[in-house]
């Protein structure tokens, strides 16, 4: 296992094309050494796994001997314990693209586990931790829609659901569930799957599809509820430009949806969320309100305190600062406004930090999201991928004594002009993910850190939308 180590340490886990010839050597080496010694361990003992587990990681390298596959090791490991796990999670990775498989052939691998009617172990869930992998290579949960993949998927998590064997953690199966539903478009089943852990899903199992408790819970309640439909035809109704008619049906919804202020709410988020899209649309300057409930936001990480319709306090939790935005303004705007750091602390030496997000969007990693962070007590600030210091562009702020600073920021698809109290502090091009994805359409407050330090407030913000590329010089609002 150390040769293995060595050599796995040497080469990385990334694809062949970016390893070095270097790196190459050290791999080989070690390789070669470590299937005699794990060999001579399973011939030793077969009843044992581990060996053969790891001769699962030097095959998915191609570096078996000739009559010798993953295959015949994965087997020897099923053999000596049925539902040894790291050997399921070893030819699952085998399988991917990037080590010469196919989503196709993934797919296959898991419904062979589901088929093993083993719901006394986790085998069959392999076919759910498939489906995740399968949208993670594939950057996209669209497949779901395809015939008979949710419906085996909703059959899995249903079968360790309904185990009396399995009560004790139900809860997290029907969280599985619930975001599987979610990214599948199936609202009821997944309002089905809430009921189950009372509205209080694991926010672990959401994490895995890029979605978070109130997202879908929202989701489900409002296309699963009797207003669903309304809502829908509204949506249809705005995605096709008639804004004006998608209005009026969510004004019917909302009737429709009476007392149950949980429906309600959920559907004058969508009405604050259009309304705004309408005057950015018109070139108008748009106020950004904090209204009470956060209408047409979206909580993700930390604690936020409406102080007036015009003004915001934000804490963080361990989890983090960001509050998104609903209304989806795309990459050519103008937005202004005031960023307060008087009331963060110091903590523990580090730079503590507010701004705005821009470029989001959910599905994508944390180091695709773009924002403008201005930092306490370094008086400097960056532009770029949120926690990617590497890739971002940093700026010396206008030195103030209280820390307390008025932005504008022009985005024009990948240029940035940054203006803070009336000075160009910041003109240049955004770098994307390294990975060749899109950027987004949403933006967002908050911060890059995550520790109990004080509070950050933003007043004053509202947004334009703009009609022409900004001179390179900026212009102040």
């Amino acid at each position: 296992l150390c040769f293995l180590h060595i050599g796995w340490e040497a080469r990385g886990t990334g694809w062949a094309r970016g390893v070095t010839e270097e790196q190459w050597a050290v791999f080989e080496v070690n390789l070669t050494e470590a299937v005699t010694h794990l060999s001579r361990a399973w011939e030793i003992d077969p009843t044992c796994p581990e060996p053969a587990v790891a001769m699962m990681s030097i095959g998915r390298a191609g570096h078996l001997p000739p009559d010798e596959d993953m295959w015949l090791w994965f087997e020897r490991a099923r053999a000596a314990q049925f539902d040894w796990m790291p050997a399921y999670d070893q030819m699952l990775e085998r399988l991917r693209p990037r080590w010469g498989g196919s989503l196709d052939e993934m797919y296959a691998f898991g419904m062979a586990c589901m088929n093993t009617e083993r719901y006394d172990t986790m085998v069959p869930f392999m076919l759910v931790t498939t489906i995740v992998d399968i949208g993670t290579d594939a950057e996209s949960f669209s497949f779901l829609e395809d015939p008979g993949i949710y419906p085996s998927a909703r059959e899995v998590v249903d079968r360790y659901v309904e185990r009396p064997d399995r009560s004790g953690v139900r809860g997290w199966f029907a969280s599985t569930g619930a975001a599987i539903a979610w990214a599948a478009g199936q609202h009821e089943d997944c309002l089905r799957y809430l009921e189950l852990v009372e509205f209080k899903p694991f926010t672990s199992r959401l994490k895995v599809f890029d979605t978070t408790p109130r997202e879908v819970i929202d989701d489900a309640v409002l296309y699963g509820s009797r207003i669903g439909p309304a809502v829908l035809r509204a949506e249809e109704a705005i995605d096709a430009g008639d804004v004006a008619a998608g209005m009026r049906g969510y004004e019917e919804a909302l009737e429709v949806a009476g007392d149950d202020e949980r429906i309600a709410g959920i559907v004058r988020d969508r009405i604050v969320a259009t309304e705004l899209l309408r005057g950015f649309m018109a070139g108008d300057w748009v106020p950004l309100r904090f209204r009470p409930g956060l209408p047409g936001w979206r909580v993700v990480e930390g604690v936020w305190q409406e102080i007036s319709e015009t003004a915001i306090l934000a804490g963080p939790n361990s989890d983090g600062l960001k509050l998104l935005c609903l209304t989806p303004f795309g990459r050519r705007f103008e937005m202004r406004g005031v960023i307060d750091l008087r009331g963060l602390e110091k903590a523990r030496g580090r730079r503590l930090n507010a701004g705005v997000y821009f470029a989001y969007a959910p599905e994508r990693t944390r180091y695709t999201w773009q924002t403008l962070l201005l930092y306490r007590p370094s008086d400097w600030s960056q532009v770029g991928p949120r926690l990617d210091w590497r890739r971002a562009e940093r700026f010396q702020l206008p030195r103030k004594k209280h820390h307390r600073y008025e932005f504008h920021l022009q985005v024009w698809d990948s240029e940035v002009i940054v203006t803070v109290d009336g000075e160009v502090v910041c003109t240049g091009t955004l770098g994307d993910d390294g990975e060749d994805r899109p950027l987004g359409d949403l933006i967002g407050l908050g911060g890059a850190y995550a520790e109990m330090c004080g509070f950050a407030r933003f007043e004053d913000f509202a947004i334009r939308r703009l009609a022409g590329r900004p001179e390179t010089t900026g212009t102040d609002p």
